[in-house]
């Protein structure tokens, strides 16, 4: 089932890839962050983070995200979903949801029961200038109680969207 699951993320992936138009632009959100709890199966409380987030609309006005991260003990993820972004002034609202493959630094290789997990999440920007942006933002990511092995990471982290 999980590498039915994989094999099902990767493709779409490629497929959201190839609907954003080649005039469309975007940004990227480069964060650094710290985990809220430390009994998540991550066992380092600092995270990283590179998110790609591409102004082609999917559907319903939902935008793709495409990410990865790493944590302190060296626990990664790849990640895909949607976002919208609502602007309210001069600030930008975020909230976004996806599926992540993850890693948990622990095992050293993907497990199946941890391989799958949903990162949820909400960031805040406020722009600078016509490029750069300060953001502030919040994600959990966990299994949805599929099983015991979830990634329970509650995240705050502090990043810089940069518009191209």
């Amino acid at each position: 089932m999980a590498r039915f699951t994989t094999s099902l993320l990767i493709a779409t992936l490629v497929a959201a890839a190839g609907t954003a138009s080649a005039e469309s632009r975007g940004s990227w959100l480069i964060s650094g962050g710290m985990l809220n709890d430390t009994t998540a199966l991550v066992g380092s409380r600092n995270h990283w983070s590179v998110d790609y987030l591409p102004d082609g609309e999917l559907f319903w006005g939902l935008q793709p995200l495409y990410g990865l991260g790493a944590f302190g003990d060296g626990g990664a993820y790849l990640t895909a979903g949607l976002r919208k972004d609502f602007h309210w002034g001069r600030i930008t609202l975020t909230p976004h949801t996806g599926t992540a493959l993850f890693e948990s630094g622990q095992s050293g290789t993907f497990i199946d029961d941890e391989t799958i997990q949903f990162r949820t999440g909400l960031d805040i920007s406020l722009p600078l200038n016509e490029r750069l942006a300060v953001s502030l933002g919040y994600f959990h990511m966990s299994n949805a109680g599929l099983n015991k092995a979830s990634a329970d990471a509650d995240t705050f982290r502090l990043g810089l969207r940069i518009h191209y």
